[in-house]
């Protein structure tokens, strides 16, 4: 009924602008017809940004009588702007009439000034600007309005009401009245199952500018329009796709949204989220590596990785504990690989690196707390390696696959004497050893051998410290190491061949 009635109020003035008066020829004009004065006043306050705009109203109160709101009715009726009530200092006071149809040619008989104490139906407040009004008819202005919100509620006083624009909330619910909860900095998950479909979403405004983030699943293209409470579009739709994950808006803060979802192509998942920031909410996104099984990873904590093919791959994937983060691999059979990083919206991170030798790892910039991707690679060939990540460059304990020497290698013993022979000049013998303390020390005892090189490895194949000649008195090296983790010692002649022995400890003092 309200509708009907605002309608009704919207047919009479363009009624009342329109009509004109039949006289003879020769008669003198008649006086401008009588208004009467107003007694009523609806109050706008909050109008800041409307300054020197226009105020037209319409409105219904006890479900059938119906309001306008004008200044009076003289004048020039093609120019409806006269009777409107001018915006200045962020305020307007508009008179109040209503309106009854009626038959006597004075059509200011038509309306009444209104001072009841009656309880508001419906009430659209309508800012119009002056170029508008005087190019347009009144209808075709009112549609291109420079702002609109409806209000239900409250009672007059003697025809007086006051109301501030900035928290008037409209009552439109579109989708039949059942849009999806957002909660600021929250991700809510959507699904449009056909390319001709739609969601829609609701939020409550905590700031003057919103913005809206989308995370693609197999939904990769949209594009998203933002309602008021009063069906009034907030700016135009926009297309999301891409690397182009959000849009934001000016609103009014603690005022209710409503934000329209549908494909651009396609069809699928997603996810939406609002914030005040272009900065993606953490937690976020949904992509997953096309057709793949990412292993997950764990913080310092090495993974086993097998790619069986030149031109193969593997997907990992970990959850960030750090602003920066660090990925490690370690070589086995596969010695030559690249690494690029992508984020759960699947981004890049940084470009891809090629890691290989004494190149292990390499460190990105990341967001704690969310999701992240490593794609792997063969530079060349294929095969076995490990891989982990942490925090900074120096590579997880216990980690790495790396064995020299087709893996024939003797196992040493803290502080027990293991004999090596070594039959040419250009043989060459490796042990292995766990490291027992920060520091460890190399020993040897000359055989027949008496000048002889060590060098040492670590689990992943890198020389820890340089290599070393010992003969003459010179029987021992030092070299800081990792407590827990496997060490590799290769020993080759420095001239000669034949036989010696090696310990390791953690003293300089012979064991």
């Amino acid at each position: 009924m309200a509708n009907k009635k605002l309608l009704l109020g919207m047919l009479v003035i363009a009624f009342v602008s329109g009509m004109t008066v039949v006289r003879c020829k020769d008669e003198p004009s008649p006086p401008p017809p009588t208004f009467p004065p107003a007694k009523g006043k609806l109050t706008i306050n909050g109008l800041d940004s409307f300054n020197d705009k226009y105020v037209y109203l319409q409105g219904v109160v006890d479900n059938s009588v119906v309001l306008l709101g004008f200044t009076n009715t003289t004048g020039s009726s093609a120019d409806i702007a006269y009777n409107l009530v001018k915006i200045s200092g962020g305020k307007a006071e508009v008179p109040l009439y209503t309106v009854q149809v009626s038959t006597s040619s004075k059509y200011s008989a038509s309306y009444v000034a209104y001072s009841g104490n009656d309880t508001l139906s419906a009430m659209s407040i309508i800012i119009l600007s002056e170029s508008s009004l005087k190019e347009s008819n009144a209808s075709t202005a009112i549609m291109s309005n420079l702002g609109m919100k409806m209000f239900r509620s409250g009672t007059f006083s003697n025809g007086n009401m006051a109301v501030d624009w900035g928290t008037i909330a409209g009552t439109w619910t579109p989708n039949g009245g059942s849009p999806i909860q957002l909660t600021a900095n929250e991700w809510v998950g959507g699904n449009i199952i056909s390319s001709s479909g739609e969601q829609w979403f609701t939020f409550t405004a905590t700031a003057s500018t919103q913005y809206i983030h989308v995370g693609f699943g197999t939904l990769t293209n949209l594009n998203v329009q933002i309602y008021d409470s009063s069906g009034n579009t907030a700016g135009g739709s926009v297309n999301l796709y891409s690397s182009t994950r959000y849009t934001s808006r000016s609103v009014t803060s603690d005022q209710k949204y409503y934000i329209k979802v549908w494909p651009s192509m396609g069809s699928g998942t997603y996810q939406i989220a609002f914030n005040t920031s272009s900065a993606v909410p953490s937690g976020g996104g949904i992509w997953t590596p096309s057709g793949a099984s990412p292993i997950q990873l764990t913080a310092n904590e090495w993974a086993g990785g097998n790619i069986s093919s030149s031109g193969g791959e593997q997907w990992f994937t970990f959850t960030a504990t750090a602003s920066t983060q660090y990925i490690h691999v370690s070589f086995d059979t596969l010695k030559d690989l690249n690494v690029q990083i992508y984020d759960s919206n699947g981004d890049t991170t940084g470009s891809s690196t090629n890691l290989y030798s004494s190149t292990r790892y390499t460190s990105r910039s990341v967001t704690s707390g969310q999701k992240y991707y490593i794609k792997v690679w063969p530079y060349t060939g294929s095969g076995t390696y490990q891989i982990a990540f942490n925090t900074s460059n120096a590579a997880p304990s216990g980690g790495g696959t790396w064995t020299p020497n087709g893996g024939s290698l003797t196992q040493l013993t803290a502080n027990r004497w293991t004999g090596g022979n070594i039959t040419s000049p250009s043989g060459e013998q490796w042990f292995a050893f766990t490291a027992t303390a920060s520091t460890q020390y190399i020993h040897v005892s000359y055989g027949t051998l008496i000048g002889l090189c060590v060098q040492l490895y670590d689990s992943n194949g890198k020389t820890a410290g340089s290599s070393a000649s010992l003969y003459g008195s010179a029987r021992y090296i030092s070299r800081s190491v990792t407590s827990g983790q496997k060490y590799y010692i290769k020993v080759w002649p420095y001239l000669g061949s034949g036989t010696y022995q090696i310990a390791f400890s953690t003293s300089s003092a012979s064991p």
